[in-house]
């Protein structure tokens, strides 16, 4: 099948709606009955009571440098710096709203980490501590939020897709330094210095990392004489942002090499995938203009026809593409 080809059978061949790569498996972080406890919840229980201490000792008009202030802050410290998951309590979320971050936070000198406390503790017990109090703090927020973070523990869920395709193929993960073998590596998880014996190898331009502070791409994958870089994307639904994503990485079908044995792969999943390829999207309703999918599509056609070498696929497309290469 040519590019142009397995673009279409993508497009035949939908996207799951609920992909088990995806699905969050891990277990619960709360207990699963309010009388249960576990360290986290005791952790963000003491927060809770904390927070009222503090708000009690500053109505005192106590400062910084009271010794009962210092305590609690000292306290505040040690189990921000020391609870597992301890970024999901109210607290910790609530340093957002002052455009600062637990991440943020961790990073601070231990002074700064007082002085920061202290006037979040402050903002904290006036602008959220009573409301949540009135409504009744529950621990199931931290659940709620943990749940909301699950797509960032998702990130190399496509990686590990299409690794497992290629495994399942014969295809191992560089451990084969003979050519003549099929072998893939992940230049943007710890395979930097392959990727970069790479470039130099093949004399590559790299005119894809220009612009862009030198990203790497996902994979490469090795089949006799040629070789393919991968472009990975996982994009749910779409909108502004998500049309941002898809234009950059239809920039990455464009380009070439003066090495003809190089080419350069978009592998596209999630629900934006199924979205271009609906037909119905792609001009805006009783009119003939083209919607931003409907020209997205067919910036893609046209680049795989004038890049033959060069493809864009979604899972379905993907495995057919590995199993024709294999088979050659």
């Amino acid at each position: 099948m040519t590019n142009i080809e397995l673009f279409l059978y993508s497009g035949q061949h939908e996207e799951q709606v609920l992909d088990p790569y995806y699905l969050d498996n891990n277990d619960p972080i709360i207990p699963k009955t309010a009388k249960g406890t576990n360290a986290l919840v005791k952790k963000n229980n003491r927060l809770i009571q904390l927070v009222s201490a503090f708000r009690f000792y500053h109505k005192q008009g106590k400062k910084i440098e009271h010794p009962d202030v210092a305590r609690l802050i000292d306290e505040v410290v040690e189990i921000l710096m020391t609870t597992e998951e301890i970024n999901l309590s109210p607290f910790s979320q609530f340093f957002m709203v002052y455009d600062s971050s637990y991440a943020a936070f961790r990073g601070y000198a231990q002074d700064a980490k007082r002085n920061f406390l202290y006037e979040m503790l402050r903002c904290y017990g006036e602008r959220r501590h009573q409301l949540y109090l009135n409504h009744g703090y529950s621990n199931s927020m931290l659940q709620v939020v943990h749940d909301s973070y699950s797509h960032k523990r998702k990130s190399k869920a496509s990686i590990r897709k299409i690794c497992d395709v290629l495994d399942a193929l014969g295809f191992p993960h560089d451990t084969i330094k003979d050519e003549s073998f099929s072998y893939y590596f992940l230049p943007d998880s710890g395979d930097q210095d392959k990727f970069l014996n790479f470039t130099l190898e093949h004399h590559l331009a790299m005119k894809f990392a220009k612009g862009k502070q030198d990203k790497l791409p996902d994979m490469v994958f090795h089949k006799g004489a040629e070789y393919y870089v991968v472009e990975m994307k996982h994009i749910k639904g779409s909108g502004g942002g998500q049309d941002k994503q898809l234009s950059e990485v239809i920039d990455f079908i464009r380009y070439k090499e003066k090495d003809r044995h190089i080419h350069f792969v978009v592998y596209l999943d999630g629900e934006y995938s199924n979205l271009l390829h609906n037909k119905s999207l792609h001009n805006k309703k009783n009119s003939k203009k083209q919607t931003k999918i409907g020209k997205q599509y067919n910036s893609i056609i046209r680049l795989l026809r004038k890049n033959d070498g060069n493809y864009f696929l979604n899972t379905a497309g993907f495995k057919k593409f590995i199993l024709q290469i294999s088979q050659q």
